[in-house]
């Protein structure tokens, strides 16, 4: 896996109307992690954000730890993909923060955590990518594999166990990230545009 379109599109800077201040905010608490967007506000509300992804340098071990912590086996393509880039922020129209491996860990027992879902239970939700206001994307582990799934904040892991993915969402991970490249970040039917493209 090469991941080929991804590392293009790392490559290009694009424009957004971001109506919510969220790139303003982010580069406000993070200036040198964001350092290469151009923010610009055009009125009272609104803001042009001019930039490209946003992603931390690769982790060696890719998700050993997660693997290891939840006694799990994440997909290779997934595992590749964290050993050249250890989460990061995805500008998009719709934008996706990807949770680094010790994020993963930490969102994950969290979650748990705070619907006392025993720690120790088997692992077969993980979420990866936080999209807004408490929704993810995440793994989930059914008939013997690993498929993409869209988890709302609204469910917890028992609710979700053993769910098939809603019809339209790519099933691994790396057909996933080819897909939102694609839509330029939407999932049509499950989650619309955040931000307007500017031309």
């Amino acid at each position: 896996m090469t991941f080929e379109a991804f590392r293009q599109s790392l490559q290009e800077r694009r424009r957004y109307l971001d109506q919510i201040g969220e790139c303003k905010d982010l580069k406000k608490r993070h200036p040198e992690r964001f350092k290469s967007w151009t923010i610009t506000q055009i009125n009272p509300l609104d803001y042009m954000v001019e930039g490209s992804h946003v992603m931390n340098p690769g982790n060696p071990s890719g998700l050993a730890e997660v693997n290891e912590r939840f006694h799990i086996q994440l997909p290779n393509d997934m595992d590749q993909f964290y050993r050249e880039w250890n989460g990061g922020y995805l500008l998009l129209s719709v934008p996706y923060e990807l949770l680094s491996a010790k994020e993963i860990i930490e969102k994950n027992e969290e979650m748990r955590l705070g619907r006392k879902e025993p720690l120790l239970k088997p692992w077969n939700i993980v979420r990866f990518a936080h999209i807004a206001d408490g929704n993810y994307i995440g793994l989930s582990f059914v008939n013997s594999n690993w498929h993409i799934l869209f988890i709302s904040i609204e469910y917890g892991d028992e609710e979700l166990s053993g769910k098939i993915p809603r019809q339209g969402i790519p099933v691994s991970f790396s057909e996933w990230l080819e897909f939102i490249l694609k839509t330029d970040g939407e999932l049509p039917g499950i989650w619309e545009k955040t931000f307007q493209r500017i031309p």
